[in-house]
């Protein structure tokens, strides 16, 4: 076993970029369970784990042989945040499809996304990261650290309202105005919550200014909301519907209803990272599987027992039930960011002075991973 980096001869050869933006246009887990005694008193497996095993073993052994002669198993460090959005993240780790994709992935908590992680990627001290496309991120960048963003990460799309604005309970918010002066917690200043909020002050004469802000991680904001210390936040799940189904906040509007399609988080590569095109794009490959999965399990609705376990061990939300009635996060299924929403963010935290410089997005985001995982992967589910 080595550590990364590590960049085959035969896989090395980064693919050509397209124009403007780059690259723009498994096994199942094997999982525990009961066991049952035939007639001689032994024990033996349920039905179809002998089969779950075989099939396991046969796609590790097949994705060997696709490896570069003589590639060892690469440690990968990935900083994840414990919200729904990195469900890619944490299905495709438990389910193995790291694995075997020939990557010892290691996943590091962080209680938010974002700005702690930049120096970490910018070190190399993280490989991969789950970020918030914020100022913090745009200013690594203008600082010349290289980084790229390579797929979507959470994403407002309709109908995927995993965001929402709510407020404290007894507190009346009929409009914009109801909020001027009001405590309003974000994660960091300049965040993607942030510009969700000026939009929806600015349907009502007001803006940011207009807000008593303050910063605290996406776990403690309910806790604030229910002693009343807090007044709003932009919640995010699972805690968005913990929160309203005990009583804790109320909701005002979703973000998806207040921005559609902002991109507000992205799977973060350093250049390092980058350059190992064979680890990077398998890496890739892994993730897409575990968001294909998550979008049958919760935006599909079907079968969600399996993914239902697997996000209760990482995220802060134990109660299996409130899953079944979170909104589903938005996640390209391909990968694709949305280049223009970012375009447009970035725009707001030059404007309200969060960023000075930074390179042109067709340096920063790089669809060339998730462009040879989708291919990779074929057409996905609808």
């Amino acid at each position: 076993m080595r550590s990364f980096p590590f960049v085959s001869p035969r896989m090395s050869a980064r693919p050509r970029p397209a124009a403007g933006l780059r690259g723009a246009p498994g096994p199942p887990a094997v999982h525990e369970g009961g066991t049952s005694r035939n007639p001689a008193g032994r024990r033996r497996p349920p039905a179809g784990r002998g089969v779950g095993v075989v099939l396991l073993v046969l796609a590790v052994f097949l994705v060997g042989l696709l490896l570069p002669a003589g590639a060892e198993t690469i440690e990968v460090r990935v900083g994840v945040a414990p919200t729904m959005s990195s469900a890619g993240l944490y299905l495709a780790a438990d389910k193995g499809y790291f694995q075997a994709e020939g990557l010892k992935v290691r996943l590091i908590p962080f209680r938010s996304s974002g700005p702690e992680m930049l120096p970490l990627l910018a070190t190399d001290k993280l490989e991969v990261g789950g970020g918030n496309l914020g100022a913090s991120f745009y200013n690594a960048l203008g600082r010349g650290i290289k980084l790229r963003a390579v797929a979507d990460k959470g994403s407002n799309s309709p109908g995927c309202g995993y965001l929402s604005l709510v407020v404290r309970p007894g507190l009346e918010v009929r409009s914009p105005q109801d909020l001027k002066g009001r405590t309003v917690a974000f994660t960091g200043r300049g965040v993607s919550q942030e510009v969700v909020a000026d939009r929806f002050l600015r349907t009502g004469g007001l803006g940011i200014g207009d807000l008593r802000i303050v910063t605290m991680p996406y776990a403690d904001t309910n806790m604030a909301m229910a002693r009343g210390s807090l007044d709003a936040t932009v919640q995010i799940e699972p805690l968005l519907t913990e929160a309203l189904s005990k009583g804790w906040a109320r909701e005002v509007r979703t973000a998806s209803q207040i921005y559609p399609y902002q991109q507000s988080a992205a799977i973060l590569y350093s250049e390092t990272f980058s350059l190992n095109t064979g680890a990077a794009r398998r890496f890739m490959r892994a993730y897409l599987r575990g968001v294909r999965d998550y979008h049958r399990a919760f935006v599909q609705k079907r079968d969600p027992g399996p993914e239902i376990a697997i996000m209760t061990k990482h995220v802060p939300v134990k109660d299996k039930a409130l899953y079944t009635r979170m909104r589903p996060v938005g996640l390209n299924q391909d990968g694709y960011l949305n280049a223009r929403s970012m375009a447009d963010d970035l725009k707001w935290y030059q404007a309200h002075g969060y960023v000075q410089k930074c390179p042109p997005l067709s340096d920063i985001v790089d669809h060339s991973f998730a462009r040879w995982a989708a291919q990779q992967l074929g057409p996905r589910t609808r």
